[in-house]
């Protein structure tokens, strides 16, 4: 859910394709490098998994996301952006 993006939150979605690391705005280094690590592990883990799947990993910024990032949310548009 868009609601769900906090500043200060770091957020991983995957969405059969693709995996984005959305970062808030108020995300600590350490959290950005520990959440970075994860998602390199997440992805590391779905290649064992579904090796027939394969999927690109995405970094996402709040206020920056790409139509590929904006697309997985139903009614996502300049009216729904994540709460400041």
């Amino acid at each position: 859910m868009v609601d769900d993006l906090a500043d200060d939150d770091i957020m991983l979605l995957d969405n059969g394709e693709q995996v984005f690391l959305w970062l808030g705005a108020k995300c600590s280094e350490v959290e950005i490098k520990l959440a970075y690590k994860s998602a390199q592990v997440y992805i590391q883990h779905l290649r064992v998994k579904q090796p027939d799947k394969p999927r690109k990993l995405y970094l996402t910024l709040k206020n920056k996301e790409s139509r590929r990032f904006t697309k997985c949310f139903h009614g996502w548009g300049p009216h729904k952006r994540p709460p400041e």
